[in-house]
């Protein structure tokens, strides 16, 4: 179900979806996305992560439920990223070399940053990324082009504890 709002003239999709534990889509503001969807057809819900400018989840493989990365931890995944066409533009799982970086610190793309931060330890997931929330209007390698909805599969392997150091005076 899309409940369409309209507020001082900016309209807002909510999505309601009949299995919410395993899928999370995170929305804002949506200017026009009424007019777009019945002129062009598309499925509002495709249509609310290529407006919105958000990201969206669904869990593959539930994980621990409990252990969840903090800000500034080091979390080890495996990926495969794939343009919408379903081409893969690259793979951790390929290259047999898992990938680090720190949870929320800006290393990666904002859907990452986001989306894996909301996993817990084992979780495998599909996040599909608007352009806003990967590379923007830049296109990356010669083989990301411009403006680009990237999907990747990722599992979150493992997690660093966090180094937290003393002072004393």
């Amino acid at each position: 179900n899309v409940n369409v709002r309209e507020n001082q003239g900016q309209l807002s999709m909510y999505f309601f979806f009949n299995d919410t534990a395993t899928t999370e889509i995170y929305t804002r503001s949506i200017v026009g996305s009424v007019r777009c969807v019945q002129e062009t057809g598309i499925n509002a819900e495709y249509m609310g992560i290529l407006m919105e400018g958000g990201y969206k989840k669904e869990i593959i493989k539930e994980g621990d439920g409990t252990t969840k990365p903090k800000k500034g931890q080091l979390a080890t995944v495996h990926y495969t990223g794939y343009l919408t066409n379903g081409k893969v533009f690259d793979s951790s799982v390929a290259k047999k070399k898992p990938f680090q970086f720190h949870v929320g610190n800006g290393e990666v793309i904002r859907a990452w940053d986001e989306g894996v931060a909301t996993m817990s330890l084992g979780e495998k997931c599909k996040l599909t990324a608007s352009p806003e929330y990967a590379y923007g209007k830049r296109a990356v390698g010669g083989v990301i082009p411009a403006n680009s909805t990237l999907i990747f599969e990722v599992e979150l392997l493992k997690l660093e504890q966090l180094q937290h150091s003393l002072t004393y005076l």
